[in-house]
């Protein structure tokens, strides 16, 4: 397997990737800088967007416009212009909660989740690294096209990779506090969620789930991320985990000579190359010498396809 790096922008903590089929580029996000990263594949040139606050997620809007997932907020950041507005807010939420991953429905609208604030301390403890985190305050939310929210009061701890099949009216979702990927039987005309069952549970020392994406086939490609307790325990890079959601199995890994994957994306001309997201910011002076590529936006191609993600204009007028 080969595995390319793509541009030359370096995150400290690069997250939330989306590629955007239209216009061949590559946009993520680095959540240490506040910044949005753009990527032209056809002609290598390179932007950055700085913003008030870090954002989790990118989804489109429109053609040059795209909705950034920030904190109690959702923000629609113009790329011509560099304007910034809001453009539905969730500050009503539990004040131990933000926003996190987000992925639009086939009708255009917007399914996001929060995470619990206090689970980053948890983990990256010494005493609690290797413990079960068990409140589940989290939420998952739809926002409708009016900007109505819809909230999902379901046992979440931490919301992560969310992901639609492609033929099914089902939903996956991420809890990493859980270790686990999650399905939903989804009513798409009523916005309703139900027949909660778990996929697959990673074990602990392996990292946990983190960015989730699904090919053609409706096999999910799941990050694992490897938090720094875990890695200096295991000595063991993160890797991808391919996995088949009927019949539960974990069909790949694909590990990268790396410990901190955080989020995938398909993408390219004919939607076969993976994108992937990585972070630096956990690793000491050694470690980066031993990972040069930690911080790097990578791509890797496959033998399967993944699925366009269009704008929310486009799908509302289908």
């Amino acid at each position: 397997m080969k595995i390319e790096k793509v541009g030359q922008e370096k995150s400290i903590f690069g997250e939330g990737i989306f590629w955007d089929f239209e216009k061949e580029m590559v946009l993520w996000v680095d959540l240490a800088t506040s910044r949005v990263l753009t990527y032209l594949i056809k002609t290598g040139e390179e932007s950055s967007y700085y913003l008030p606050s870090p954002a989790t997620a990118i989804l489109k809007y429109s053609e040059n416009e795209y909705l950034l997932i920030m904190s109690r907020e959702i923000n629609k950041l113009n790329i011509i212009t560099g304007e910034l507005s809001l453009y539905v807010s969730f500050e009503w939420m539990d004040p131990l909660l933000l926003l996190n991953d987000a992925k639009l429905d086939r009708f255009g609208r917007i399914w996001t989740g929060s995470v619990d604030i206090r689970f980053k301390e948890f983990r990256e403890s010494d005493e609690n690294a290797f413990n079960e985190y068990k409140p589940r305050i989290a939420q998952l939310y739809m926002i409708e096209h009016d900007k109505n929210i819809k909230v999902f009061n379901f046992p979440v701890a931490l919301s992560n990779g969310l992901a639609f099949h492609p033929n099914q009216n089902i939903l996956y979702h991420v809890d990493s506090a859980t270790q686990s990927i999650w399905s939903y039987d989804l009513d798409l005309i009523g916005a309703e969620l139900s027949n909660r069952q778990k996929v697959f549970e990673f074990d602990i020392l392996e990292g946990f789930p983190d960015g989730l994406t699904i090919d053609c086939d409706g096999i999910l490609w799941t990050v694992v991320f490897k938090s720094k307790q875990v890695a200096q325990k295991t000595k063991k890079n993160g890797f991808i985990a391919k996995i088949h959601p009927k019949t539960k199995e974990l069909l790949e890994k694909i590990e990268l000579p790396l410990y901190h994957i955080t989020s995938c994306q398909f993408g390219g001309n004919e939607m076969k190359d993976l994108f992937i997201t990585t972070a630096s910011e956990l690793l000491n002076e050694k470690e980066l010498a031993e990972q040069p590529l930690s911080g790097n936006l990578l791509m890797i191609e496959t033998a399967t396809k993944g699925i366009v993600q269009k704008s929310i204009k486009e799908l509302q007028i289908q």
